[in-house]
């Protein structure tokens, strides 16, 4: 839901993005998988990133991503890997 939310919110990769990603990092129970996905993540975040994602990330692609985190989300609470 929050992702949906902040879907035509700035900056392109909002924290909901970031909350899901490391979430499952975390819960999978690898801490050096959870600490390199947010290293890798914090490295993503720089101005010129974020405005490439700005310009090159249209609403129809943020609106697949959702579906698409919808979907393992979905996958994930059904136990279904």
């Amino acid at each position: 839901r929050e992702l949906v939310a902040e879907a035509n919110a700035e900056p392109v990769r909002t924290a909901a993005d970031g909350r899901i990603h490391f979430r499952i990092a975390d819960a999978c129970g690898n801490p050096a998988h959870a600490f390199l996905l947010r290293a890798l993540w914090e490295m993503r975040e720089t101005p010129v990133n974020r405005r490439l994602d700005a310009l090159l990330l249209s609403r129809s692609r943020r609106r697949a991503n959702i579906a698409e985190h919808r979907a393992i989300l979905d996958a994930i609470r059904a136990r279904d890997p």
